[in-house]
């Protein structure tokens, strides 16, 4: 039997998803699913790609990809069904680059031509991530990964993306990179909202254990394997909460799980998993329909720096997220939901022609975490206020200085790699490899810091192996800025908190 082949293709891009649909050559949309608009996340895709920022120009076809993912949900779901689905799908890489560029970039790499390495690297830079499309009628998008917007926003906010990872991408004999986290659409066969969500956040955690991704079938039947509330796996009409628990916990991940009340503990939980790198799993009810649950991939936090308010002397960072970016399998990756209110726990998503937002509160939040971290979000949020109080009490109250504090989890060695690399001068360099020899770091660190403007910043670092009722106090360690007041109040704390303070003074 001949081999399949292997057409690549390159294309101008015009910014029209119907342009793009037929370069695909997608087949007529059957009648009956013309109300689930199968292509509404292609159409987003295509919106996303013509921001300024990105500025789409040209894209890549691959005719012929075999996708792990897709390979495995075609084993065990769609295999067996009357019609002969195809096992392989169609891949699409886009650049900011027009294609007479990209196309003489790509000649030269393919021509041998001596310094092919900068072609890589200058197509790197162009490259805004692909798109795989699978042979599913209903359900075409497959594994998705572009590049996320830049962090400045031109209005005073900011964007934050610490959930995403660097993927290297193999096409033509180059290995091009991205930066960003995987996003696919739920087909309804071997995966719902739910999986699609667990699927998306499992993508980072590469980044700190070396574990092996699951595909969206795995996780179907690891969290269906002694729980069915909803009937049988496959085809999947989503899953419950406690199935997502037992999903990553089979993977060999501990899922640590929030029930949100209050919209204060709600920012604090998403500040602290965004700024640790952990992107979270959000639970939404529908606020005028019970019956209606959505889950999501948490991958970014849109900010308003300076815009809290301080409380005897005290700012919570958390207060200053405005809205979030989550991977909404129905819509798309990077999906701005904005906050309705501080207060309120509620999140509103307007994309498309809607006459209006949709609304949705915020029930739980769900985060697959290492099974040696035992301090969870809500005591780290607990900590900090107290460690933020006893600052600003030991300051006295003739230091009129404002606080802020924050928390957050670090891997050990991560932590003393950014302090070393926040040095602007040797000694503080120094302060990193002194901290390393004189305290014994634990793979993960709960970090709690109380800044002080321009004036620099001291972190309490806790033990994450340890408990609430046995916390265990690392080190105390100040900024190389630090104003001689809040060093000497790191020292005083550091008796009171059993530990050692270093500094650079």
């Amino acid at each position: 039997m001949r081999n399949p082949v292997q057409g690549i293709s390159l294309h101008a891009f015009d910014g029209n998803a119907a342009t793009l649909m037929a370069a695909l050559q997608r087949e007529p949309i059957n009648e009956i699913l013309r109300d689930k608009d199968p292509y509404r996340q292609l159409r987003y895709i295509v919106d996303y790609l013509k921001y300024p920022q990105l500025g789409a120009k040209s894209y890549l076809l691959e005719e012929h990809y075999v996708d792990r993912d897709y390979m495995e949900d075609h084993a065990v779901f769609y295999s067996r069904s009357l019609r002969a689905y195809a096992n392989y799908c169609k891949r699409v890489h886009f650049f900011n680059l027009p294609k007479a560029q990209v196309a003489e970039h790509i000649k030269s790499a393919a021509g041998l031509v001596p310094g092919a390495d900068s072609v890589e690297t200058t197509l790197s830079k162009a490259y805004l991530g692909f798109v795989v499309v699978k042979p599913i009628p209903g359900a075409p998008i497959g594994r998705t990964v572009l590049k996320h917007l830049p962090a400045e926003k031109g209005d005073g906010h900011l964007r934050s993306f610490r959930c995403v990872r660097d993927y290297d991408v193999h096409v033509l004999g180059l290995t091009l990179k991205v930066w960003g986290l995987a996003f696919q659409q739920q087909d309804e066969g071997v995966s719902a909202c739910a999986t699609t969500a667990v699927w998306s956040t499992l993508q980072k955690i590469r980044d700190f254990e070396d574990i092996r991704i699951a595909t969206p079938a795995e996780i179907t039947s690891l969290a269906t394997r002694h729980i069915l509330p909803f009937g049988r796996a496959m085809p999947s009409e989503g899953l419950s909460i406690d199935q997502m628990c037992q999903a990553i916990q089979a993977l060999g991940l501990a899922p640590s799980l929030y029930r949100l009340g209050p919209a204060d503990d709600l920012l604090a939980y998403l500040h602290a998993a965004e700024h640790s790198s952990f992107p979270c799993i959000l639970v939404w009810d529908d606020p005028d329909d019970t019956t209606r649950r959505h889950a999501v991939a948490v991958v970014g936090v849109k900010t308003l720096p300076g815009s809290v308010v301080a409380v005897e002397g005290l700012t919570d960072l958390a207060r200053e997220i405005r809205a979030i970016y989550v991977h909404d399998d129905r819509i798309g990756p990077y999906l701005r939901t904005d906050l309705e209110n501080q207060n309120s726990g509620i999140f509103t998503v307007s994309y498309g022609n809607r006459s209006k937002p949709e609304r949705w509160r915020a029930s739980y939040l769900l985060l697959p975490v290492h099974g040696k971290i035992r301090l969870s979000l809500a005591f780290l949020r607990q900590a900090s206020r107290q460690f933020a109080t006893a600052v600003r009490k030991t300051l006295g109250q003739k230091d009129t200085t404002i606080l802020s504090f924050e928390s957050f989890i670090r891997q050990g060695h991560k932590y003393v790699k950014e302090l070393c690399q926040d040095s602007t001068k040797e000694g503080h360099a120094g302060l990193g490899f002194k901290l390393v020899a004189e305290c014994a770091l634990p793979r993960y660190l709960g970090v709690i810091r109380v800044a002080a403007g321009n004036l620099g910043w001291i972190d309490l670092l806790l033990d994450t192996t340890s408990t609430p009722r046995s916390i265990e106090c690392v080190a105390i360690v100040c900024h190389e800025q630090t104003s001689g007041a809040l060093a000497a109040a790191a020292s005083e704390l550091a008796g009171q908190y059993a530990c050692k303070a270093f500094t650079s003074q």
